[in-house]
């Protein structure tokens, strides 16, 4: 999982918001991964192995992401 594909998760205002520049891959998603709040905010954790992603990959996982798009 990249981050900023959970960007809208968090509130607008939230520090913790992603740079779509600084992207990290979670690496390691599972049901265990996410919380909810008693705001009803879900939230993310465990990025004990996260690798933030270079320029390089940033635009593979874009395509990616298009291509995903284009299949429906």
């Amino acid at each position: 999982m990249v981050s900023s594909w959970g960007a809208p998760l968090h509130h607008d205002g939230d520090a913790r918001r992603t740079d779509l520049r600084d992207l990290i891959v979670h690496r390691d998603i599972k049901p265990e991964s996410f919380f909810v709040t008693k705001d009803d905010v879900i939230e993310v954790m465990g990025f004990g192995i996260a690798k933030k992603t270079t320029a390089a990959s940033n635009m593979l996982g874009k395509r990616f992401e298009a291509v995903l798009k284009a299949m429906g």
